[in-house]
């Protein structure tokens, strides 16, 4: 799963987007990478999953065994990737505030980029 979740943070190509405002790919990245380094670093920790499995679960449930076909495959990897995304987020501002200096075997992301 960690996997997941960082394929789904924009790299490459799918900055082009941003080449209007800075310009150039290079510029988009170097502005970008400071944002989306450590966030790749805390995303590809090790974590339980358990949101990510309660989304599929869910499915498993409402479905009764039936497999998901590839759409619907596609779908459920997006959402428990978000659901897991959403849930990181969490720990990160939950760390701030507790002033935790360890999270998933790693230091806590404000301790190596800072609160402002």
């Amino acid at each position: 799963m960690p996997e997941r979740l960082t394929s789904s943070l924009p790299e490459g190509a799918e900055l082009d987007f941003l080449l209007e405002w800075f310009g150039s790919r290079q510029n988009a990245a170097r502005t970008l990478n400071p944002f989306l380094k450590p966030i790749r670093e805390f995303l590809e920790r090790p974590a339980k999953q358990v949101r990510a499995q309660l989304v599929l679960s869910s499915f498993d449930l409402v479905r009764r065994g039936v497999e998901p076909n590839a759409s619907e495959a596609g779908l459920l990897e997006s959402l428990a990737s978000w659901v897991e995304s959403l849930h990181a987020g969490s720990l990160i501002v939950d760390d701030i505030q507790d002033e935790s200096q360890i999270r998933r075997g790693g230091p806590a992301l404000h301790g190596l980029i800072g609160k402002a």
